[in-house]
């Protein structure tokens, strides 16, 4: 009788990042999911503000904040358009979607642990995060100081 073939160990990485740059990460991935869901206005909103800036001193601030909210509205649009062309029925979560997932539930519960206030307990947050993936062993996310 053959023995159960043995799984090789993962390579583990370890990767230093700045606070920011952690923040930048976790952003990255709210954005590529609410993108993958179809969730556009977080996303088209933030794009459309580049280069706006509100200033009550400007005589043509009324007429750049319509030209903003036209940006906004014409590329949420084009999004949702582009998004029912390519995936016009939801799809499974790729693995790489539930291993992203669990990074980012990592980062998220990390910065909730820092938080100065009191952790109410019936927050989302309130516990150690839910893995998804048979991914094992999860990343961790340690502050150290340097």
């Amino acid at each position: 009788m053959a023995g159960k073939k043995k799984e090789a160990e993962p390579t583990l990485f370890r990767l230093t990042l700045t606070e920011k740059q952690l923040r930048v990460v976790m952003t990255a991935l709210d954005w590529f999911f609410r993108l993958q869901m179809g969730q556009f206005f977080d996303y088209t909103t933030e794009i459309a503000l580049n280069g706006y800036v509100y200033d009550a001193n400007d005589p043509e601030n009324s007429e750049k904040f319509d030209q903003y909210i036209n940006r906004r509205n014409d590329s949420q649009e084009m999004f949702e358009k582009a998004f029912r062309i390519a995936q016009p029925v939801m799809s499974r979560k790729t693995e790489d979607m539930i291993v992203s997932e669990d990074v980012w539930r990592l980062i998220r519960y990390f910065f909730w642990q820092r938080r100065p206030e009191p952790k109410p307990h019936y927050t989302v947050d309130a516990y150690p995060p839910m893995f998804f993936s048979d991914d094992g062993p999860y990343a961790k996310v340690e502050e150290e100081k340097i």
